[in-house]
Order: structure tokens, then sequence, then C-alpha cells
């Protein structure tokens, strides 16, 4: 109720609802007589329940409600809250003014806990509509009012409150409606009302007799009965033959009134019976019960049970479990199911062995006030049904025929034989009582890891939702072989360690399994213990052929099941976050693997700078996959490539990206093959390829997609050697695409390639046996496939002296680049410095702006360090003051204690005179009597001494302890104030070095912001320079008719090539048709025989049948000759 929303309505300005709480009722009855001017006739007691008085003052409608005294231990929670809704109704529509009416000197600090809780209760608001009022007869209180301040507790309380108002005999009643007129306009003149009250059934409505509505769930009668008669006090013991039906009891705790509805064993009956049970119940404790008692025996309470109480418990309105609390019948261990039931009910429990009336109905009490009042009503849709608990298995092992035995004994009839294909196939049976659930997981340790992801989830997942309660290794007894040890290996692998929590191990036997052999052999062979220790020595030793231990296996798992650390089952969240950290823990150490081997690339070879740029170039083919490697070596769709044998790129590109520090140029040419180009455009384009990759490509990638190697791979690699020289195949690398086809058939790059043609063979051979295999399809495995190109290239630089390809060629092609380059950014030199100085005139408006608002800043920080050290002033001359305050106090403290001892020391010599005196008249004096007397007073005299001296002594160390009592208040005291102090000092010295960073960050961005602006209008300046260079410059010009030629000549031979080519088909075809025809013939011939031969078969079948018919017409007659008398034959 702490966060109950406030409703306001707006004062009217006749009106005026005031509420009097306070400690002192004579003090509450003074100040309501000053409100409203005159003295009301009242009882001499002190009521118990709230008044109300109302009366026109100065033209004002005054209400006030006058408590009774509310912070006192005689009322419950209960009791208080049933006041504060009164205060409400009868102050309706809400208050406007608070009067704490307090009185210091028996003010406590349990006073004030508990009227912040009731303000609390009202509102959050409640405070700022609070005026704390103190009486006082004593014409110097205001002088004493700093000493009764020093008291925490009221001066906590004055700090949350609007103020504090003295009143006294004399006080005007004008002036204190002033004041509370002053309090209604600094709330805008809002009243406040609690809707949490108006609206929750705290207060019981009219149609409910009891506050307590109290239903007892549970299995003993006898039990049941006990609580009840316990909570009701004086239940008639006859209610224990009700045991088929709800009955209830009303009755009383104090002035509380309360109904205990006790309900049959509903473990046994129909789903119609709870049903109608539940719903009498509720109407047996209208509008709803707002406690539920569920009565178990800890020891022996299973999950069965605890299920159908979560059953039954649905069948009430939602959040049942949060008006619910455990009731121990008898002593003993709990269960795992029992804690579960705990957990669900927030730990609240009571247990029938204390028998504590007091105990059990203060939770109670606390049940309902933390659930502000509000009860539980019957769910007609929800249907109560027992469902048998289930226990799901995992076989798993690499021993199949093992484990189809296993599953066949648990499951019996009801086992269905595994998929030939080794998916997982789950099975379901009945057995001892459970829903037993088996998936037989097949070997992982042979297949490809996405295989084993696939197999190893659809395992987990058939036992969805509830999750596996237990994977089972099901192993015979036996040496553990290695291909066991890797099953396991990859189970953990795959399941996570987690999975080591939920394993237990089946050893198959068809002997008994208590054989000394058999178990001397498991306890002593190492790697199985070992592999038992793994799984928490969870093992059993199971005989196939004994169907009785089935039970056994069963209730191994179900005790695993319920004894789990760390969750009750393996459900697929657990696998797919088990796969997340991996995942994450994977990319971590791929993270420190390409730190590291960056590190060593730097160390190991100085002549190999892998921090330099590398230059790329792909030739191949129309079609072979040039443009889709291009773009998984960058990591993005930079070229444009389709599956056309239509070359898509027609002109050479180049882009560029970032593999870990290095910048990495490709460049994609045209299809060397393509018939829509013509030799110019050709031979333009590897003018144009040998400008982009001046001063020299670092690797010739020849991109071959995986199929028949043909005539046009072999001239790609002719080409090559005549464009670039024979020394570019040591900067050649084979790049493979179509990387899935050899995943679709299983087959591995070395196969293939072991699998080519003569020819094929030897280009690897000359390309020094490097290649690489792409798989463009694959976006996800982009950058994973780029690293790896990149490692090729760097261990080829390695071999080639660490430096890229180059020519005369492609040295005059750089130079020529370089000289047009220079040319053309002379050339924009205007240009570049034109922008170059509005980008400093930007600058320098921007560094003036920040300067301002930098010097701003300053001045703001130096503020706030004036108002600081103002406060931390203040707070440190307070420390001196309270700590001069304490010190005066002892010195005091000692004065006084000084002039005790010397009264003291006076009163011990004005003893020892009279003792002395007395000494002496008793030896002057001869009477008798006189003697007698003066004896008497001698011993009178000696006696008081001593109880004065007892006396003493007593004050003394009861004064010493209040002396350190008091000492240690003053410092405790004063270390909270250093505390503060120090604290105070500190966050701001933390503060003011923050807001100095900020302001220095803030002077330096400008400068950095520009000086990298104008690093990137150069960078772009070169950057398009380079690229008009590259397109325009001598070098292209004077080797145009060299390329020209070349391509004319290249251009023959193909056309050679491809006569050659349609020769040897011609021939081909030719050999291939006289082949058919001959195959043709066989089959006819084949035909002919298979034609004769069913032909003679049905006449011979023919003949067959008709001496059959000849046969039987002959019997026939016979039988009807025989028996013509006897019978009839048709």
């Amino acid at each position: 109720m702490s966060h109950n929303s406030i409703v306001g309505f707006f004062l009217p300005v006749s009106e005026l609802r005031v509420v009097l709480i306070g400690n002192n009722w004579p003090d509450r009855c003074f100040v309501e007589d000053v409100l409203l001017g005159a003295s009301l006739a009242r009882n001499k007691g002190e009521t118990d329940r709230c008044l109300c008085t109302k009366r026109l003052v100065d033209n004002k409608n005054l209400v006030i409600v006058n408590t009774p005294d509310l912070l006192s231990d005689k009322f419950t929670s209960f009791q208080l809250l049933k006041h504060m809704n009164d205060c409400l109704r009868l102050s309706a529509p809400g208050p406007n003014v608070f009067l704490l009416v307090l009185k210091p000197r028996n003010f406590t600090e349990d006073h004030k806990q508990k009227l912040c809780w009731i303000l609390e209760h009202f509102s959050a608001e409640a405070f700022k509509h609070s005026l704390i009022v103190i009486r006082s007869s004593r014409e110097d209180f205001s002088e004493m009012w700093e000493r009764f301040m020093t008291r925490s507790h009221i001066a906590d309380l004055e700090e949350k409150c609007r103020s504090t108002f003295l009143v006294n005999q004399t006080t005007d009643t004008l002036k204190l409606l002033e004041q509370l007129e002053l309090i209604v306009k600094a709330n805008g003149r809002k009243s406040l009302i609690c809707k949490a009250f108006l609206d929750s059934a705290i207060t019981p409505p009219l149609y409910a007799d009891a506050f307590f509505r109290i239903v007892l769930l549970g299995k003993g009668e006898e039990k049941k009965t006990q609580l009840g008669n316990f909570i009701v006090d004086r239940w008639h013991r006859s209610i224990k033959i009700s045991v088929v039906t709800s009955v209830f009891k009303s009755g009383k705790w104090g002035d509380i009134p309360l109904t205990v509805v006790k309900t049959p064993n509903f473990f046994h009956q129909s789903d119609e019976m709870i049903k109608t049970e539940i719903k009498r119940s509720v109407d047996f404790c209208k509008p709803g019960p707002n406690v539920l008692l569920l009565l178990i025996k800890p020891s022996k309470f299973t999950e069965k049970k605890r299920r159908a109480f979560s059953s039954i418990l649905s069948l009430f309105s939602e959040d049942a479990f949060k008006h619910s609390m455990v009731v121990m019948t008898h002593d003993g261990a709990e269960t795992a199911s029992a804690r579960e039931l705990l957990k669900a009910c927030d730990g609240r429990q009571y247990s029938m062995s204390e028998h504590n009336h007091q105990s059990l109905m203060k939770m109670i009490e606390k049940i309902v006030l933390q659930n502000e009042g509000s009860f539980l009503t019957f769910e007609e849709a929800v249907v109560y049904k027992e469902n048998k608990p289930t226990l799901n298995l995992v076989l798993w092992g690499t021993r199949q025929p093992e484990k189809t035995l296993v599953a066949k004994t648990i499951l019996g009839p009801n086992y269905m034989d595994a998929v030939p294909s080794g998916d997982c196939v789950r099975n379901l049976r009945e057995l001892c009582g459970l829903c037993v659930s088996v998936v037989e997981l097949p070997p992982l340790h042979k297949k490809p890891h996405d295989e084993v992801m696939k197999t190893s989830f659809k395992g987990v997942s058939l036992s969805d939702p509830a999750g596996v309660d237990a994977f089972i290794l099901v192993l015979p007894v036996g040496p553990l072989p290695d291909e066991d040890q890797e099953e396991l290996k990859t189970i953990q692998s795959t399941f996570g360690s987690q999975v080591n929590d939920f394993t237990m191990i089946v050893f198959t036997v068809e002997v008994d399994p208590t054989t000394p052999t058999i178990v001397k052999f498991i306890k002593e062979n190492k790697d199985i213990q070992k592999l038992c220790q793994s799984c928490g020595g969870r093992y059993i030793i199971l005989n196939i052929r004994n169907k009785q231990q089935i039970s056994e296996l069963l209730e191994a798992a179900e005790i695993m099941k319920h004894f789990q650390k760390s969750q009750m089952s393996y459900t697929t969240k657990t696998y797919i976050c088990t796969q997340k950290e991996k995942e994450k823990i994977k990319d971590e150490y791929i993270l420190n693997l390409e730190d590291k081997l960056e590190d060593l690339k730097l160390n190991r070879n100085k002549s190999l700078d892998v921090s330099t740029d590398l230059r790329i170039v792909l030739i191949g083919k129309t079609g072979s996959g040039k443009s889709s490697s291009g773009n998984t070596i960058l990591g993005r769709d930079e070229f444009m490539a389709k599956s056309f044998q239509k070359s898509v790129t027609k002109k050479c590109q180049k882009a560029q990206t970032k593999i870990g520090a290095r910048q990495v140029t490709v460049v994609d040419t045209p299809g060397l093959f393509d018939t829509t180009l013509s030799n110019e455009q050709v031979s333009e384009e590897l003018k144009r390829c040998i400008s982009l990759l001046a001063p020299g490509p670092h690797v010739f990638l020849l991109v071959l997609g995986i199929g028949r190697f043909t005539e046009k791979e072999r001239e790609t690699l002719k080409l090559i050697k005549k464009v670039f020289g024979k020394n570019s195949q040591k900067f050649t690398i084979i790049l493979l695409t179509r990387g899935d086809e050899l995943k679709y058939h299983s087959m591995t790059p070395e196969e293939y390639l072991e699998g080519g043609d003569e020819f094929f063979k030897s280009v690897v051979q000359e390309c020094g046996g490097r290649y690489q295999v792409f798989n463009n399809y694959n976006k996800h495995s982009r950058p994973q496939q780029a690293r790896e190109l990149i490692k090729k290239i760097d261990e080829m630089l390695k071999d080639n002296g660490g430096t890229c390809f180059t020519n005369e060629m492609l040295r005059e092609a750089e130079e020529a680049i370089q000289k047009e380059m220079k040319k053309i950014m002379r050339s924009k030199h205007e240009e570049i410095q034109k922008t170059v100085n509005e980008i400093k005139i930007q600058l320098q408006e921007e560094l003036e702006k920040v300067r301002m608002k930098v010097e701003e800043g300053k001045a703001d920080l130096e503020e706030k360090k004036r108002v600081k050290d103002a406060e931390l002033g203040y707070l440190y001359e307070n420390l001196n003051y309270k700590k001069t305050k304490i010190k005066k106090e002892c010195d005091r403290r000692e004065k006084e204690d000084r002039w005790k001892k010397e009264e003291e020391e006076q009163e011990e010599k004005d003893f020892y005179i009279k003792l002395k005196r007395l000494q002496e008249k008793l030896k002057m004096s001869s009477d008798e009597e006189e003697k007698g007397k003066t004896q008497e007073m001698y011993e009178n005299l000696i006696e008081e001494k001593e109880n004065r001296k007892k006396e003493m002594r007593e004050y003394w160390e009861k004064h010493q302890e209040e002396i350190k009592l008091k000492e240690k208040r003053a410092e405790r005291k004063i270390k909270a104030l250093e505390e503060k102090y120090e604290e105070k000092k500190i966050n701001w010295e933390e503060e003011e070095k923050k807001e100095l960073a900020k302001l220095e960050k803030l002077e330096k961005e400008p400068t950095e912001k520009y000086e990298k602006v104008i690093e990137e209008v150069l960078q772009k300046h070169e950057e398009k320079a380079r690229f008009q260079a590259e397109e325009h410059n001598e070098f292209r010009k004077k080797y145009e008719t060299n390329f020209a030629g070349l391509m004319e000549e290249h251009r023959e031979e193909i056309q050679k090539l491809e006569q050659e080519h349609a020769r040897e088909l011609e021939e081909t075809q030719k050999k291939l048709q006289e082949e058919y025809s001959l195959r043709d013939e066989l089959a006819s011939f084949n035909e002919k025989q298979l034609k004769e031969e069913l032909l003679q078969k049905q006449k011979e079948q023919e003949k067959m049948k008709k001496e059959l018919e000849e046969k039987h017409e002959k019997e026939r007659f016979k039988l009807k000759d025989k028996y013509k008398n006897r019978c009839v034959i048709q």
C-alpha cells in the first residue's frame, strides 16, 4: 500500500478537514479545542474509536477527526488499518491536514516508526500534508525546544513534515488556522485520498462476517481438524466425522472475526467433486478466502502431491500461492518437492509442533496485510486433473545394440524400432506410476558438426517442455575403447558441462549384477572410475534379462531428478544458453589466436611486412565466380555477381577493405572469353587492369569452378603467361569456387584434386600446389574464408621473399601513374588550399564558441565550488561545535563529580567527628542507662555509615555506566558527522574532477575533429587523383598497339582450338552413334527372346489347364456315380 495512487479533489474554500494523530489524548483534545475556539464536553477516559466534530469556524466548515492513541501497542496492524479507514470515511473525500500532536518527553523511536508506517500507508504524499504540533504549559518552552530536537527521531520526523507549531493556553485559534491554510495552499488546495483503501477488501464488506477467511487443504483429516480447533480455539471435535464435504466454523482472534473452512481429501476425488467442494469453500467465506493453509508431511511429500496442490490452487483466481502458507504436520527432513512447494509460497511455513497460537495468527495476519486485503475467487473454467508425473530419459553411447536392449527392456511392447537413418525417436510407456519417455540418441562422435548440433537439439526438444530428467550412458561391462571416450567428449562439448549433473551410467550385463568379478572390475578399473566420478558417481549395473530391475533404474533416475543442484531438468532453453556461451568463448578464443598470430607474423620474418597493403587480382573465365569471390574477400557485396554464362563484369573494378590491420585491394577483371567483347575492348581492359595493379599484385587468384576442367581454363593460364610472363606462376593461387558441392558429395578438396585429369594436376603443380576452396553462398563464413586465404597468400609471399609481383611493364605503369598524380594534385592545389582555409575558419568559429562554453562551465564550477565549500564549512563548523559541546558536557560532568566527591569527603569527616564524640561520651559516661543510649546511637551511626557507603557505591557504578553510555552515543554522533563530512568532501572532489575532465575534453574536440576532416579531404583528393591517373596515363597510350596485337594473336589461337575441338566432338558423336546402334540391336534381340519364352510358357500353361479340367471332370463323374443315391453333386 506504499504505492497507492493519489486522487486529488479541489478543496472548497469554506471547508477544511483535519485528522489528529498523536501519543497523548489530553494534548489532542486541547489542540481540538484550540481549533474550535471552545472547549468540548467529553468523557474523562480515552476513546477507542475515531470521533468526528463539525463546526463553522471563521467562515470555514471545519471537520476534525480525533483518533485514539494509534501509536500505542494495544492495536494490531489490522485494527490500525481499520481506524485509518474510519478516518478516511469520516473526512470524506479526504483529509487536508494531518496534525501530529506529539509529547516530546514521551515520544520514542518506536512511536516514530509506527507514525511513519501509518502515514506511508495513507499515502507517500501524507508527510506533505502533515504539521507537528507541540503543547507546553511552560513559558520557556521555546528555549527548551532545541534540547528536544537533539533527539534524532524528532529531528528526522520534522524534516519530512511541513513544519512545527507550538501551542499553549494563550494560542489564538486564527493563528493555528492560518498555519493550516498555508499547508493547504502549498498542496495546491487538494485533499488526500487513498484509493487503495476505498477499493480494497481490507475492511470487510457488509456481507462478510470475518476479516480472516482461512481454507485448510491437505490429506490428513485428523490434522486438519486439530489445526482448525487450534485456530478457532473452541471447535467441537465432532467435526472430525465430516470427511466427504467442506465444513466451516466461525470464531474470533481477540476482537477480530475469522472463519475457518476445512476441506475433504481432494487427492482421491473426481474432478466434478473437487470443483463442487472448492466452490462450496468459497461460498462459506464470502467474498472469498484470503489465506490458504497447505498441510503436508515434509518427509513423505512427493512430486505427485505437489502437482496435485498446484492443480487445486489453480481452481482459485490468479496468484493463489501469494495467499498460501505451508503447515508442517510432522517434524522431519524435507523432500525436494516440499522445498519446491515452500519456494512457491515464498518460504512461508508453520510447524504444528510449535503449538504457538499467537505466532500462527501473526503469520496469517501478515499474509492478509501483504496482499492488501485482496481475496481469492473460484475460477469455473479450470478443471483439476491428476496427471501422472513424467520421467524423460535420453539413452546415448556408441553401442547401439546395448542401447536398443535397454530401451526394449524399459518400454516392453511399446518399443518402436529406431529410424534407419539414425534419427532420434521418442517412445512412451506408463510404468511404476510414471509416464516414462525414452529417446535413443544415435552415436555423434563420427558425425559432422552441423549434424551433431541438429541431432542433439532434436534429442532434447522431444522431451520439451518438461525437459530431460536423465541422460543415460549405456555401456557393456568391459574396458572403455577410444570411441566411447570420443563420444563422451562430443556429448560434453555439445551439451555443455551441465550435462554431467544429469548423466547416469548403465552398465549392461546378462548375469547377476552382484557377481563379484563384475563389481570388482567396475570398482578397480581406473578409466571407468574416472568416468563415474565425472558423472557424480551415479551408475547402476543392469541385467537386461531381468525386467524386475527396471524399477531400480527408474527409482535411481527419479532420485537424481529430485536432488539436482542446478535445476530440475535439462531443457532446450538450457541447450540454447549453452551454445551461446560456447560461441562467446569460441569468439574470444579466435580473437586471442588472431592477435597472437598477428604478433607471430610480425616477429617471424622481418622481410615480410604483413602490415603493408595487399593487392589481389581475380582472373578466370565467365561465370567462374570471380565477382562473388571478390565479395567474399571484401566481406560485402561490392561487385555485381550473377549465375549467367554472359559476363556481368564488363570493366575492371577495384575495391578496398580492412582485414585485421591491413589494407586489402581487390581487382575484379572482365570475362576473358566473353564473346560480346571485341579485341580492342579486352585490350583496353587489360591495360586498365595493369594500371589498377601498379606497382604490382601480390597474388593472382585463378578462379575455377568445381567441375570439369575445360580448354577455356587452359587458355586463361596461357594468357596470364603471355601478358605477365612465366614468372607470374610463382604468384598464382588456384581458387576453387562452389565448395558447397564438395560438401554435398561428401568429398574433400584433396580427393577432388586427386580425381582431376593430368593437365589439371600439372597446373596445380606449376602453381606450387597452392589452392583454396571458397563457398560464396555462405555469407556468415566470409571473414573466416578471407582470413584463411590471406594466410596462404602470406605463406606464398614469404617464399617469394616478401615482395609483390612486378615486371618492367608494371614498374613503367606505376611511374606513369605517379607522374600523372603529381600533375593532377598540382592543378588541384588552389582548390585544396581553399577547402583547408574554409575548414580552418570554421574551426576558429567553433573554437570561439567552445571557449565561451568552457568559460561558462568554469564559472559554474567555481560557483558550485563556492556553494559546496560553504556547505562543507558549515558541516565542519557544526562538527567542531558538536565536539566543543560534548567536551563542555564532559567538563561539566567531571566538575559535578568532583563536587560530589568533595561532599562525600566532607560527609566522611563529619561522620568520624560524630563517631569520635560518641566514643568519648561512652568513655566519660557512668550512668548505665545513658551509656546504653549512647551505645545504641553509636551502632546506629555505624549502620547508617555502612548503608551510605553501599548507596554511594551503587550510585557511582550506575553513574559510570551512564557516563560510558553517553560517551558512546557522543562518539557515534561525532563519527556519523565526520563520515558525512568526509563523504560530501570526497563526492565533491570527484564531481569537480569529472567536470574539469569534461571541460578539457570539450576544449580538445574541435581541434581533433578538424584535423581529421583535413586529413580526410587530402586523402579523398589523392584517391581521386589516383583514379584519374589510372584511367589516363602515358603507359596506356604507349602499349595500346602491343595489347591489340597480343589479343588478336590470342583470338586466332582460340579459333584454331575451337575448330579442333569441333572435329574431335564430331568424331566422338560418330563413335557414340555406332555404340548406341549396337546396344539397340542387343536390346531388340533380348526383347525377341523374352517374347518367345513368354509365348512358350503361355502355351504350356494352357495345356496344363486343359489337362486339369479334364481330370477334374472325370473325378466329378466318378463321385456322382458313386454317391448318386445319397446326395446330389452339382
